[in-house]
């Protein structure tokens, strides 16, 4: 065993660029569960590296945001980009990146509304994400269930594939950033990549597309 936690981990990433550093996120490391869901409260940590792997160590996600802590909140998508910037998405609207390899972790805010002007009481949630670098920005490809969160149980909405450039405090969701959606709930993309050129996206099926393509491409290669 390499390092024993007390949380379950779901994902790991390791920079491209620099073997070295690399983050391990998953389930809250703590949980009280009580009745009484003002009492309810969910540690959340993460691991990163910075000697690929030899030695890891702890960061709380966000202690400033109790809202996160009070609901049990799963992070299984992560990019470690190079050996500073990462980011990871996890359910319940939950999207954080690092520009200090894992130091500390920055929200990113979900819009209200999708360009259909669907302004329900909106859930997203990560399945997966990645960042490539455009000039001296980057570009964030990220895949997402989005469930309508005012009914009980929740209902499925949409899957998106969509990206935004470097890292807002808000996120703009429309037809001009989307990818790719559909209103199947299986159709799932789990893992995104790059290559000189190229993303790849693989889950029911594997697709690639051209690192410049910005418009929406309902059919891909």
């Amino acid at each position: 065993t390499v390092k024993e936690t007390e949380f379950e981990i779901k994902q790991v990433s390791f920079s491209k660029t620099n073997r070295l550093c690399g983050i391990a996120v998953g389930t809250p490391s703590t949980s009280f569960t009580s009745s009484d869901t003002s009492l309810q409260s969910y540690e959340q940590w993460l691991l990163y590296t910075i000697d690929g792997g030899k030695e890891w160590t702890k960061s709380r996600i966000d202690n400033t945001d109790q809202q996160m802590e009070d609901f049990n909140v799963t992070f299984s998508a992560v990019h470690m980009f190079s050996n500073s910037i990462g980011i990871i998405g996890g359910d319940k609207s939950y999207l954080y990146y690092t520009t200090n390899g894992g130091v500390n972790w920055t929200r990113i805010s979900y819009p209200g509304t999708l360009d259909n002007n669907v302004a329900a009481d909106m859930q997203f949630n990560t399945n997966s994400i990645h960042i490539t670098q455009t000039g001296s920005g980057y570009r964030i490809y990220i895949h997402n269930t989005i469930n309508d969160i005012s009914n009980s149980p929740p209902t499925f909405i949409e899957n998106r594939l969509w990206y935004f450039n470097n890292f807002p405090s808000t996120l703009a969701l429309s037809s001009s950033n989307t990818l790719q959606q559909n209103t199947e709930s299986s159709e799932i993309i789990t893992k995104i990549d790059s290559t000189s050129g190229y993303i790849w996206f693989s889950g029911n099926d594997l697709y690639k597309l051209a690192t410049t393509t910005t418009t929406p491409t309902p059919s891909m290669t």
